[in-house]
């Protein structure tokens, strides 16, 4: 994968998990509901990191904790993460739309 890709891909199926758990947590939730519910959530988990106090460093320097709050922050990963929710958020709306279609 090109340096450039693995850079950021992670960040965007970071946020595209976050909306299918979202999705599966509340199956009947309109896209749009989805979409802000996720959105907020992992751009709070971005924002966190830019929070460091000892207990919430131990934490991250589990695996668990380190994969879930990841360390350090980047704006970037503010871009990629909430575009990761968009296009999870655009197909699931394509998918809703098809299966109303006769």
């Amino acid at each position: 994968m090109p340096p450039f890709m693995a850079l950021y891909v992670g960040d965007v199926l970071w946020g595209g998990l976050f909306y299918v758990l979202a999705a599966c947590a509340a199956p009947r939730a309109r896209s749009t509901w989805l979409w802000g519910a996720s959105t907020t959530l992992v751009e709070a988990i971005e924002l966190s990191q830019l929070y460091r106090a000892p207990g919430i460093d131990s934490v991250r320097a589990t695996a668990l904790g380190g994969l879930l709050l990841g360390h350090a922050f980047l704006w970037s990963d503010m871009l990629c993460v909430a575009l990761g929710t968009s296009a999870a958020a655009w197909v699931d709306a394509c998918r809703i739309d098809d299966e109303r279609q006769p």
